[in-house]
């Protein structure tokens, strides 16, 4: 009798051993649906049962797609597009505009601003111009790292001259630290971006701290090919975090504005990210 339970318990220790073992080599699709993502797109376009505008949210959450309702349509006017996103708490977004426009509870919002959503009414977040950007550029990707003081990660549409850092190139992402300034967070030509791609996206992995970001147009990154729609992650080296075509998204369209809302489902220390 003492044997079999002494077999039973060797046997109970290998499949234990095993369960492990399948838990870290297996893909993170079997135990979860991969990151939830809010992002927007620089047109409209169908994908299955809705129709996203480009002044839209778009809601990516275990493999469905919805328009999300924080940002509800017609909030904004129709002929702006969201080109810059980020979370200021659990539902209130930071966004930026791609062109100069009036908007409710504001009047004229410039595309260098960072404006505020909290569901229900609009406010001037933060004055790009008076922060020192050119008044030309237009900011076109962002994260926000703390609301209080404000400190975020953003990029150009354009090349420009910012206080404290000099020439700063579309591809680049830049830092500003309210009270401190601007200063240089990734060097795009520097680490193998294109010096004629644009970075017009740009998050951060909540838990690895790894970059999220995507191009505008196809480009090579180590050697492979990314789409415009892809969502790339940078650790000192680029690999794909959201294979938008794989995932079902038309061919034709650009994320331009990105917020990982989640890893993934999974614990982070389960995570295989490569």
């Amino acid at each position: 009798m003492d044997i079999n339970k002494n077999v039973v318990q060797s046997l109970s220790n290998i499949l234990s051993v095993i369960f492990v073992i399948c838990l870290l080599f297996l893909p993170i699709g079997i135990f979860g649906q991969g990151p939830d993502i809010l992002f927007s797109t620089d047109e409209d376009f169908f994908l299955l049962t809705i129709q996203p505008k480009d002044e839209n949210l778009v809601e990516y959450s275990a493999g469905d797609f919805a328009i999300s309702s924080l940002l509800p349509p017609g909030c904004l006017p129709p002929e702006v597009n969201v080109d810059a996103l980020g979370k200021l708490g659990l539902n209130e977004l930071a966004i930026s505009l791609d062109e100069d426009a009036v908007v409710g509870g504001i009047g004229l919002a410039a595309n260098e601003d960072i404006l505020s959503f909290n569901g229900f009414n609009f406010t001037l977040w933060w004055d790009g111009s008076a922060a020192g950007l050119p008044p030309e550029v237009n900011l076109d990707a962002l994260h926000i790292n703390s609301v209080s003081p404000k400190n975020f990660d953003f990029s150009l549409k354009e090349d420009a001259v910012l206080p404290g850092v000099g020439l700063v190139a579309d591809e680049d992402v830049i830092r500003y630290v309210e009270g401190i300034g601007f200063s240089m967070t990734l060097d795009g030509s520097s680490v193998g971006i294109p010096p004629e791609a644009d970075v017009d996206a740009f998050a951060i992995l909540p838990n690895t701290g790894n970059f999220v970001l995507s191009l505008e147009g196809a480009n090579f990154l180590g050697g492979n090919l990314y789409d415009d729609a892809d969502l790339i992650e940078y650790n000192g080296s680029f690999f794909m975090f959201f294979d938008a075509s794989l995932n079902g998204l038309p061919e034709e369209i650009n994320i331009n504005a990105v917020e990982i809302l989640s890893q993934t489902e999974v614990p982070f220390w389960m995570i295989i990210t490569h």
